[in-house]
């Protein structure tokens, strides 16, 4: 028996259509501008923080237009793109308004600079916030948030003794820290 021959498929294959370069370059131009305004507004607030600041309905109007621009990015819509990136934009000018009517304030750039034995510049911040605006601010520098800080001093043994003695001596100042090999019952030699 005669094996049965296929039907070709009727209609338009979608496989010879892609997005032209004249979408993907509005797609593109809409999403560098709006890149750009996000940068500005995450440069003074800092990275990802304005929808922290903001009420809770604002936030989901902020997440809504986010999934809108998605949709429209990945249907390769420039017009609804260019569309909701401009939304985007005015959401920034909105949550920047509420976020100071709240009482929140742009990132001041507080940060303690030290240099380290080795001659580099080691930047310590309060918060994580604070510590990526020291890091755009001040590349190449080694950046730290207060609360990494004290994990880092905290972590082992030699943390807690140092810890100890700041909290009998607390203008005690640390000059360096190194391995303990000695045994520490020894007596003392004076």
């Amino acid at each position: 028996m005669a094996k049965k021959i296929k039907k070709p498929q009727r209609g338009v294959s979608r496989d010879f259509f892609r997005v032209s370069d004249r979408v993907s370059q509005k797609i593109q131009a809409a999403i560098t501008e709006l890149d750009i305004c996000v940068a500005g507004f995450e440069k003074r607030w800092g990275i990802d923080r304005l929808p922290e600041l903001v009420s809770v309905e604002t936030q989901e109007k902020y997440w809504r237009q986010v999934d809108k621009l998605d949709a429209a990015i990945e249907a390769s819509d420039a017009d609804l793109v260019i569309k909701y990136a401009a939304g985007m934009q005015r959401a920034y000018t909105i949550m920047q308004s509420e976020a100071r009517d709240r009482g929140h304030d742009e990132l001041q750039g507080t940060w303690f600079e030290c240099e380290t034995p080795d001659g580099r510049v080691m930047i310590v911040a309060p918060t994580f916030e604070e510590s990526h605006k020291a890091a755009r601010e001040r590349p190449g520098c080694i950046v730290y948030a207060m609360p990494e800080v004290a994990a880092i001093i905290c972590r082992d043994e030699a943390g807690r003794f140092v810890n100890s003695v700041k909290e009998l001596f607390p203008v005690a100042a640390v000059e360096s820290v190194r391995q303990i090999k000695d045994d520490l019952n020894d007596e003392i030699p004076f």
